[in-house]
């Protein structure tokens, strides 16, 4: 699977940009403030402008076709737009909510994204992540605060916990990362597709992971087992 549109995408869309109170508007001041150089485009049919610029009511208005498309929506919302993602060939997304449905199937929501975006290769941070940190692309996509001119490093660290994604990168004893990625649910994209994008990038030395559960071991270890440009095999 190819990640690049994820982790280096050079334009967005941010579907459900919003109020700086709000989690869309958090969203967009990180990228902002951080000094993501990229194209963000804003969508939400309830406004015209936010941030001094223009605010597109669907991925059909705009412009041109981003790199990546943000869901900063509620479940009930993820669907529909996530049919607009494929209908518009973006080719990847995060899928910040959980995706679940009330009633019926909790699970029918993400099963039919899984099957969309495995039709169409759409890679995908979520469903039910924090969202992730391309440092060296100052793209850094998450509701969490962030301090700007954090500098890239040269560490991976893919984790499934929240908290855990959030605590680790911003410690103080000046440990730095060039990735940080929220995993969530692993809905098309796994960990066995973070490592392996970590393991050709030639900013990564060291991957760090912290797993609740390995949904591709067979994807997996074999990854970690097998050292790549210098680095040693890891072991559990």
């Amino acid at each position: 699977m190819d990640l690049t549109p994820l982790l280096h995408a050079q334009s967005l869309a941010l579907i459900g940009i919003s109020t700086p109170d709000r989690f869309g508007g958090h969203i967009y001041t990180n990228l902002r403030d951080f000094g993501y150089d990229g194209k963000i485009y804003g969508i939400n049919p309830r406004y015209d402008t936010l941030y001094a610029q223009r605010v597109y009511p669907s991925l059909a208005d705009l412009p041109e076709k981003p790199d990546l498309a943000l869901l900063a929506i509620p479940n009930r919302a993820l669907l529909p737009a996530f049919q607009e993602v494929v209908d518009q060939g973006i080719r990847a997304a995060v899928i910040f909510g959980s995706a679940h449905n009330e009633t019926g199937d909790p699970r029918a929501t993400e099963k039919a994204i899984a099957t969309l975006a495995r039709e169409k290769d759409i890679a995908i941070c979520g469903a039910n992540c924090m969202g992730f940190l391309s440092f060296g692309q100052k793209l850094v996509v998450s509701g969490y605060p962030v301090v700007p001119g954090t500098p890239s490093g040269h560490i991976t660290f893919i984790s499934h916990s929240g908290s855990v994604f959030d605590s680790v990168w911003q410690n103080n004893r000046d440990i730095h990362f060039n990735y940080v990625i929220s995993a969530g649910n692993e809905t098309v994209t796994t960990a066995a597709d973070y490592i392996q994008f970590a393991l050709q990038d030639p900013t990564t030395r060291v991957i760090g992971i912290f797993l609740e559960t390995v949904r591709d071991p067979r994807g997996s270890v074999p990854r970690l087992k097998k050292p790549t440009r210098g680095m040693s095999p890891s072991s559990s």
